[in-house]
């Protein structure tokens, strides 16, 4: 498992693994979630000194799932953690972090 900054080329698969309506009842994830709501993150976590910085986390190369630094301080170099990955069933459960 490795840990990749947002990209472009993440967007619609994070999208499709987020879209679990599990997600949405345990964590910030909008339900449906979409293409778009990934690229927000994404866009978010470009900007310097950002609050929130959003890392998809690949398996074999591919996006099962995401990890999230909220409400950064850079100052006393402090932030909350967010994450969920996908179980090893194929894809049909989620694994939730603590609640966005």
């Amino acid at each position: 498992m490795n840990l990749a900054l947002i990209q472009e080329s993440h967007l619609s698969s994070l999208a499709r693994v987020a879209a679990d309506d599990r997600i949405a009842q345990t964590s910030g994830v909008p339900l449906n979630c979409s293409e778009d709501d990934a690229r927000q993150w994404m866009n978010t976590s470009l900007v310097p000194a950002s609050q929130e910085m959003h890392y998809v986390l690949l398996v074999e190369g591919k996006p099962a799932g995401c990890c999230i630094l909220k409400k950064i301080d850079w100052q006393q170099r402090e932030a909350e953690l967010s994450y969920g990955s996908v179980l090893n069933t194929g894809g049909r459960g989620w694994v939730p972090g603590q609640p966005g």
